[in-house]
């Protein structure tokens, strides 16, 4: 009797797997019976993706105003850049009224333009390109979800527009300087100054600036921020909340020169200083000029964030916790076609494949008890 018994099981279980392997054989058959074609379209909705697009007819003139939008469902920041004619070939700073000499930097978010992204997953920036120095040309616009320049691999959405050179339009952030002394003075130009690192320091880090400087062959720096002057403290000083810059008085400003291909850089050694914690603005003026008077002087600005030494912070370490996503890549050049057909992803077995296979387990292990 046992050994009937045992066959029976044997005979059984040799049954159970023809039945599963039968089964597995047709799921991808079930499972594309069980989706309709809204739940594909559902599906292909949640899907993370970035995209931009521009409103017009993608033609603009130096001087007007040019409105950028689209949707990311990746994060909850889109960072912009540009490509195009004389512009660095990784991308260059779509935020800097000089973007041929403003290059993108993979860990400065400072050289991205930021524009948050809404609860629905939209954003939305409009770029005043007053005063920029752009060739006539066609220029790509970049959106990524993450620092990340053009030769990295990321979710890229890019608009291509045309602009060109309006009459009379602005070649440069100011008129051409005017200089005394022997100070030498270049075709009209721009100032841009970036902060080295991610913009957050403690108080007695070695901060570097670094920039160009189109305009004139001396940049000058000034700083503004809780404390300190409203116009400007003078940023060599220790204590800059006692010490305001003086238009026009070079002695009063950190002078700075600028090297023979329009660079410039200086490291600020924040020991000793008397800041508080905050938000601070530093400027990188052509002119020695203060924060009231640079209607006829080219510059750029850079906000950081200083806190406490850092033997006074505390810190707790993190977890991350990896996670899988599938990155849908959107390129337009103007409004994507919602036509467009939808590809339907790959599915998996649906509920009543699991509920079939439990039933079999279930079939199974009464037989094996009755016999």
């Amino acid at each position: 009797m046992c050994g009937e018994e045992h066959v029976t099981e044997r005979l059984t279980l040799a049954l159970v797997a023809i039945a599963l392997f039968t089964l597995l054989a047709v799921m991808p058959v079930l499972a594309e019976s069980n989706l309709t074609d809204e739940q594909i379209a559902a599906i292909m909705a949640a899907r993370p993706y970035i995209m931009v697009m521009t409103a017009g007819d993608q033609n603009y003139d130096v001087g007007e105003t040019i409105e950028f939008f689209g949707n990311n469902t990746i994060s909850d920041m889109t960072y912009l850049f540009i490509t195009g004619p004389g512009l660095p070939e990784d991308g260059a700073q779509i935020n800097n009224p000089d973007p041929a000499h403003s290059p993108l930097e993979n860990d400065n978010p400072a050289s991205y333009q930021q524009v948050s992204v809404k609860s629905d997953h939209t954003w939305s920036w409009k770029w005043d390109t007053t005063n920029y120095v752009l060739e006539s040309g066609i220029y790509r616009i970049h959106a990524v979800p993450r620092l990340y320049d053009k030769d990295q691999i990321t979710p890229t959405g890019t608009a291509l527009i045309t602009i060109k050179k309006s009459a009379g339009s602005a070649t440069s952030t100011t008129a051409t300087p005017t200089l005394s002394g022997n100070e030498k003075t270049v075709l009209p130009g721009a100032v841009t100054i970036i902060a080295a690192g991610n913009q957050n320091y403690n108080l007695g880090d070695e901060i570097e600036f670094k920039g160009t400087n189109t305009g004139t062959w001396k940049t000058y720096l000034f700083i503004v921020g809780p404390n300190l002057k409203s116009a400007g403290s003078q940023i060599q000083r220790a204590d800059p909340g006692n010490y305001a810059v003086q238009n026009n008085d070079t002695t009063s400003f950190k002078s700075i020169d600028v090297n023979g291909d329009h660079t410039w850089s200086w490291k600020w050694g924040t020991a000793h200083y008397a800041l508080d914690a905050g938000t601070y603005t530093i400027y990188a003026v052509s002119q020695p000029y203060d924060k009231e008077n640079l209607a006829n002087a080219a510059y750029g600005t850079v906000s950081i964030t200083i806190g406490k030494p850092l033997e006074s912070a505390t810190t707790s370490p993190s977890t991350a916790i990896p996670t899988t996503t599938t990155i849908v890549t959107i390129t337009t050049i103007a409004t994507p076609n919602p036509s467009a057909p939808i590809t339907a992803p790959t599915k998996s077995p649906g509920f009543g494949t699991l509920v079939a296979l439990i039933g079999l387990g279930a079939v199974a292990f009464i037989a094996i008890r009755r016999h």
